[in-house]
C-alpha cells in the first residue's frame, strides 16, 4: 500500500472514544523515506502491509479511506498518546466488538517486535488488565480508573451484573463485590432525562434490595477534587471492609462511613 491514515486519524475514523475530536491528520508511509505533505503528518512506517490496512467509510456519500486495522491503530496509539487515553480508546474498541483481547495478542506475537513503537507500552497495558473483565462503557468510568491508580486507590471490578428481585437485570458501572458496594459514575449528559432517571432509580431499588452500598461519582468530583475522590472510595472501602471483619467476629457493629457520596 502507498500510504492508509494511521493513529489519531485512524481512531477518529473508528469513532473510538476520546479520539473523535481529533482534527489532525496522519498517515503510516512504508519505505525508508517521508514525503512533505501538506497539512498532514507522515510516519514512516517499515512494517506496513495489505492485512494492516482496512477500508473505512466514516461517510456513507464518500469512498472509503484506507485505514490501519483497529488492533494495528491501538499500537500505534501506544506510541502517541496519554496511557489514559490508549486505555479508554482499548476499552471502546472492546466494548464495541471491533476486536477482542485474543485478536490484540495474537496481533502482538506476529508484529510486535521489540523496538517498534507503542509495543512496549501496549503490552504493558493489556498485560495489566484482567481479561475477564467486561469493558467499561463510558470515558467517565476510565477517568475514575485512571483517579484511583493515581492515587494508589484498589481498582474496584467493572460491570458487575446483577439482577433485581423481579427479575431485572442490571450492571454495576464499578463495585468491590467482597464488601458489596457498588461506584456509580453519573454524567449530566446521560442521567438527566426522564428515561435515565427511571432506569437508575430501579437500579438503586435493586441494589438495596439485593443489600449493597451505593457511592455516587459525579462529573464534578472527577474535574475539581479528584484527590478527594480517591481517598473518600479508600476510607469507605477501609470502613466497610472493617465493619465486615468486626461483624465476622461477632464484636460490636461500627457505624456507617461518614461519606456524603454514600448511599445507604
Amino acid at each position: 500500500p502507498a500510504a492508509a491514515a494511521s493513529h489519531r486519524t485512524a481512531a477518529r475514523l473508528l469513532d473510538i472514544r476520546q479520539l473523535r475530536s481529533y482534527d489532525g491528520t496522519e498517515l503510516a508511509v512504508p519505505g525508508p523515506r517521508l514525503p512533505i505533505l501538506r497539512g498532514a503528518r507522515a510516519r514512516r512506517s517499515t512494517l506496513l502491509e495489505p492485512i494492516d490496512i482496512r477500508p473505512v467509510t466514516p461517510d456513507p456519500a464518500r469512498c472509503a479511506i484506507p485505514a490501519t486495522r483497529v488492533e494495528r491503530t491501538l499500537v500505534d496509539l501506544a506510541a502517541v498518546v496519554p496511557v489514559e487515553t490508549l486505555r479508554s480508546a482499548l476499552e471502546d474498541a472492546l466494548l464495541r466488538g471491533l476486536t477482542t483481547i485474543d485478536r490484540l495478542w495474537s496481533y502482538l506475537t506476529r508484529y510486535g517486535a521489540r523496538g517498534r513503537p507503542g509495543v512496549a507500552t501496549f503490552r504493558a497495558v493489556l498485560r495489566k488488565r484482567d481479561p475477564s473483565w467486561a469493558p467499561t462503557e463510558s470515558g467517565l468510568e476510565d477517568r475514575l480508573v485512571a483517579t484511583l491508580e493515581r492515587h494508589g486507590v484498589e481498582v474496584p471490578t467493572p460491570q458487575i451484573p446483577i439482577v433485581s428481585l423481579s427479575g431485572k437485570r442490571f450492571r454495576i458501572d464499578r463495585g468491590y463485590d467482597d464488601i458489596l458496594l457498588a461506584l456509580e459514575v453519573n454524567s449530566v449528559y446521560w442521567h438527566t432525562s426522564p428515561e435515565a432517571q427511571r432506569r437508575d432509580a430501579e437500579k438503586r431499588n435493586a441494589l438495596l434490595q439485593l443489600g449493597w452500598h451505593l457511592y455516587i461519582v459525579t462529573e464534578f468530583d472527577l474535574d475539581e477534587r479528584p484527590a478527594w475522590l480517591a481517598a473518600d472510595i479508600g476510607a469507605t472501602v477501609a470502613a466497610l471492609r472493617a465493619r465486615q471483619s468486626m461483624a465476622a467476629g461477632a464484636h460490636p457493629r461500627l457505624s456507617p462511613p461518614g461519606s456524603a457520596n454514600l448511599v445507604a
